[in-house]
């Protein structure tokens, strides 16, 4: 069960956090480094490096290739930001914005799939191989570059469910609210429908708020 909470930004690290994430440790990471039991995103804040030195964790940058596997039918496949990319984005070829580096991950459950797309937009979007899922966690808060028609052609969400609380930005976008209607996908938003809960077991699943 995922759950989706009223004003929460789905880059932010609750109280606590860090040693929950250990404890529930994957049963396999397909990585280099398989010992390592906590792992974020590029750009780590310097409060989440003191949150994890001080519970004694470690942690590495995720990067396309990589998984995160659950027991047997819980699979974190991790579609970006790619290693070349990365290498670049470090050395300041892309800039000082860490939104183009978000994990953007394909979770999925039995037949039952959720992209999560952290703040990587359309922009990172269409330079990933994307495919149908049932769950779409809308990027950015929903703001006006986080998808396009393309991208939603290949994805085919029912659902798209929008992180977004009181801002000055304007998100999410009309545009995007517009655009979601109109590929009949069925919207939910934190801002208006608090906290939103997906079950499922593998098969079957349902959005309840």
């Amino acid at each position: 069960m995922a759950e989706y909470r009223r004003g929460q930004r789905p880059n932010a690290l609750p109280q606590g956090a860090a040693t929950a994430l250990n404890e529930a440790t994957p049963d396999e990471l397909a990585l280099e480094n398989p010992e390592i039991p906590v792992i974020f995103a590029p750009g780590m804040g310097s409060a989440i490096a003191e949150l994890l030195a001080k519970e004694k964790l470690s942690a590495r940058d995720l990067k396309a290739g990589d998984r995160l596997i659950f027991g047997k039918n819980v699979i974190f496949q991790i579609l970006w930001p790619n290693q070349s990319y990365l290498d670049s984005w470090y050395q300041g070829g892309y800039g000082k914005d860490p939104n183009s580096t978000s994990l953007v991950i394909k979770a999925s459950f039995g037949s039952f799939d959720v992209l999560f797309t952290g703040d990587a937009e359309s922009e990172v979007l269409s330079q990933i191989s994307l495919s149908d899922v049932e769950i779409l966690k809308v990027s950015h808060q929903g703001s006006r570059g986080a998808v396009t028609p393309e991208d939603l052609g290949r994805i085919k969400p029912e659902v798209g469910i929008i992180f977004v609380g009181k801002n000055n930005y304007g998100h999410p976008s009309r545009e995007i609210i517009e655009l979601l209607k109109n590929a009949n996908v069925k919207t939910y938003r934190t801002d208006r429908d608090g906290t939103v809960k997906i079950e499922t077991d593998g098969k079957s699943w349902s959005v309840k708020k």
